[in-house]
């Protein structure tokens, strides 16, 4: 289990791009919670960069739908990228794919 890293990519006037390392699981995820924080607005769309993510639990996914619904009562985007084969497989099977965008 690794402890869970975000790292600030880009940012732009329309959105902000993070990298994320680790684990996204339900013992990183108050830590992630607590982190993207600062970073949910009315005012820019939010990618996170899911390459460096090692293993996804249903606590971590949680975590990624409930910051897609904060998101859209902000009318702004939220997304993902970087998934495993496997990952974006397991996205489409749980009906979650609508979050994965290519980079």
């Amino acid at each position: 289990m690794d402890a869970l890293n975000i790292r600030e990519h880009s940012a732009t006037d329309e959105e902000v791009f993070l990298a994320l390392g680790g684990d996204l699981i339900v013992n990183n995820a108050e830590q992630m919670q607590a982190t993207l924080n600062p970073h949910l607005s009315a005012e820019k769309n939010l990618v996170l960069d899911l390459a460096d993510i090692a293993d996804i639990d249903t606590a971590g996914l949680q975590l990624l739908l409930s910051l897609e619904q904060l998101q859209s009562q902000h009318g702004k985007a939220f997304n993902v990228c970087g998934l495993t084969a496997a990952q974006a497989d397991d996205f489409g099977a749980l009906g979650v794919a609508r979050l994965i965008v290519e980079r």
